[in-house]
């Protein structure tokens, strides 16, 4: 199985994402990208929305890649907790990503 290693980060109104995708001792891929200009919703949530579109963008790859089970491991508890339904996604862009990661294709473990 695959495991990805995900992240977010907030500075100056500039969100961040990364995600490195490790299968037994070899870094099989790595991506990261930045929302600049972000709506003043998305601000408010700060480092979390980086944290969630790196897991976004970690499962629309692993999809891609024909991944069929794969562990996400992450640094910030609601991640996992929203998809779980063990925390309530309470704004709309934890909404969106727990009812996203919720429809996805692929078993994830976290």
């Amino acid at each position: 199985m695959i495991n990805i290693y995900t992240d977010g980060s907030f500075r100056d109104d500039t969100i961040t994402w990364a995600f490195v995708a490790v299968l037994g001792n070899e870094v099989v891929h790595q991506d990261n990208g930045v929302i600049q200009n972000p709506k003043p919703d998305l601000v408010k949530i700060r480092n979390i929305a980086g944290e969630t579109k790196a897991v976004m963008q970690a499962v629309v790859w692993a999809q891609f890649q024909h991944h069929k089970e794969i562990t996400i491991n992450h640094d910030y508890t609601g991640l996992s907790k929203w998809v779980k339904g063990e925390w309530k996604a309470k704004n709309y862009f934890t909404q969106q990503y727990a009812n996203w990661m919720k429809r996805v294709a692929i078993k994830i473990h976290f």
